[in-house]
């Protein structure tokens, strides 16, 4: 599943993008490589897609006046991406 490419979603050791897991009720970061993982912070957000109530939020200002802010959600768990704002 990919992720925000924000560098804090890499792993510090050894520079490739952290996956998200669920385990048990919490979501962490994941690194395939080694083994190096850290809690995500998430939001409430419900996917369309496959019904979970959690998403990682990645906020996009507005590149005009006239248009809103976008903000997109990715699903924990199947990794769908839905975007809510206008840019034309």
């Amino acid at each position: 599943m990919d992720i925000s490419s924000s560098t804090s979603n890499y792993c510090p050791k050894c520079k490739i993008v952290l996956t998200a897991e669920e385990i048990g009720n919490d979501v962490f970061l994941v690194c395939g490589n080694c083994g190096y993982k850290k809690e995500a912070s998430y939001v409430e957000h419900k996917c369309t897609k496959c019904g979970c109530d959690r998403a990682f939020v990645h906020y996009h200002g507005a590149t005009r006046g006239d248009e809103d802010d976008l903000i997109f959600y990715t699903c924990v768990r199947c990794g769908s991406v839905e975007r809510e704002g206008y840019a034309v």
